[in-house]
C-alpha cells in the first residue's frame, strides 16, 4: 500500500465485482480516508501493474469504496470489457453511465 495522495484531481467509484483479479491493472485503485462530508483526502491503495486476488480485494470492502482516477477511466473501462467474471448487463451498465 502506497501513501501517495494527489490534491485537486477527480476520482470515480468502481464496484469490487468489476476490478479485475488474477492479472496486472492498468489503473491505480484509491480510498478516500477522510472522515468529514466535502473534504476528501484520497490514499493509493493499489498501484498499476499489481496483481490482485479475490481475497485481495474482497479485504478491501472494509473502506466500502475505492475509487480510480478520472485520468484513467479509459484504462478501467477497457479492462471492464474484458473481464470475464462480470455479466455482460453491469458492463454495459458502467459503461452506458460513463457516455452520459
Amino acid at each position: 500500500m502506497s501513501l501517495v495522495q494527489i490534491p485537486n484531481k477527480s476520482y470515480f467509484t468502481v464496484a469490487f465485482n468489476l476490478i479485475l483479479t488474477d492479472v496486472p491493472l492498468p489503473y491505480d485503485i484509491w480510498v478516500n480516508s477522510s472522515s468529514t462530508a466535502h473534504k476528501n483526502r484520497f490514499f493509493k491503495i493499489v498501484s498499476k501493474g499489481e496483481s490482485l486476488t479475490d481475497d485481495t480485494i474482497n479485504g478491501f470492502k472494509k473502506y466500502h469504496r475505492v475509487y480510480v482516477l478520472e485520468d484513467e477511466r479509459g484504462y478501467y473501462l477497457q479492462s471492464l470489457v474484458a473481464n470475464e467474471h462480470a455479466e455482460d448487463v453491469e458492463k454495459v451498465a458502467v459503461i452506458k453511465d460513463s457516455a452520459v
